[in-house]
Formats: structure tokens, sequence, C-alpha cells
């Protein structure tokens, strides 16, 4: 999740290949209801995989939330 619009979050993806997608939050709405927006109305650096059900199964939260590793790792459990 990234309160980027949505063109950076799509070149982000692609220029890491994920296969996942990246929730744009311009507005910072799901940032606050995730308590991750700062002061600065920007979402700290937080790594969200939900499930299927709708359920979170991984968070990563600071600055390993940059490496996606642990994102793609839990979303091979899906």
């Amino acid at each position: 999740m990234s309160t980027d619009p949505l063109k950076t979050n799509k070149k982000f993806a692609e220029s890491l290949r994920l296969g996942f997608a990246i929730l744009s939050d311009e507005g910072g709405e799901v940032s606050k209801k995730y308590d991750v927006l700062n002061d600065q109305m920007i979402s700290d650096r937080t790594t969200f995989v939900i499930g299927k059900d709708g359920m979170v199964k991984y968070v990563e939260i600071g600055s390993s939330a940059l490496d996606p590793a642990g994102a793609t790792r839990a979303c091979s459990l899906l």
C-alpha cells in the first residue's frame, strides 16, 4: 500500500516484476484504517498480504518492507 499515485505504483511494481498488486491510496483513507498513515499524510513503510478471504495474512513493517521477498513468500502460501 502506498499513498503514491497509481501510475507511480504501477511502474514500481513493474520494475521489480512483482507478482502481486500494490494498492494506490492517494487520499490515505485505507492507510488511516490500517493505522499506517503518518503525520505527513504518507503511509509508513508497511507491507500487507491480504488473503482471498479478505483477512490479513502477513504484515511487514519498517525498512524490511522495502524488500518484496517476504510478501512474495507470503503470497506463495495463499
